[in-house]
């Protein structure tokens, strides 16, 4: 009968052998891949739908020092 340390071992290098073929899938298929990322950001200062303040102003539980507003959109096809 094989000890604790032998099975432990035999499970170790099982894990490892499968993560190395799934690292060695993953850089093949990646050959194959042409990626197209495109990207378009919007930044306003002004949005016109928040009310305004005093530039630092207490609102409720929290200090509101001014607003900002970051419009991302990211097509992206699978």
């Amino acid at each position: 009968m094989h000890s604790f340390g032998h099975r432990a071992n035999a499970v170790a290098t099982f894990a490892v052998t499968i993560l190395a073929a799934m690292c060695f899938a993953a850089s093949f298929s990646d050959n194959f891949n042409t990626p197209a990322p495109t990207a378009s950001v919007k930044v306003s200062t002004q949005p016109p739908s928040i009310p305004s303040h005093p530039p630092c102003a207490r609102a409720e539980s929290h200090l509101i020092c001014g607003y900002g507003r970051v419009l991302l959109d990211l097509p992206c096809g699978l």
